[in-house]
């Protein structure tokens, strides 16, 4: 494991010590940060994506409903 020196703010500081008084706990709640802020950035990264595409997306998507057949209840 890579050891690191993050400096931050002292009420964030504060705030991370009280919910986490122990060494352990604090190493498990800043990892499950880190985690869940690259997982919500790649999630970004998709939507970005999705929206810069969406009109050609879109454009096929009408394009296969038009090959579709209704079907006749009866």
């Amino acid at each position: 494991m890579t050891q690191i020196s993050i400096d931050m703010p002292d009420d964030i500081a504060q705030e991370l010590y009280r919910r986490a008084p122990q060494q352990a706990d604090r190493l498990r709640l800043v990892e499950t940060i880190f985690r869940e802020y690259f997982a919500g950035a790649e999630k970004a990264g998709e939507l970005e994506l999705l929206n810069a595409n969406a009109e050609a997306l879109n454009l096929e998507a009408e394009d296969v409903l038009a090959y579709q057949v209704r079907l006749e209840k009866g």
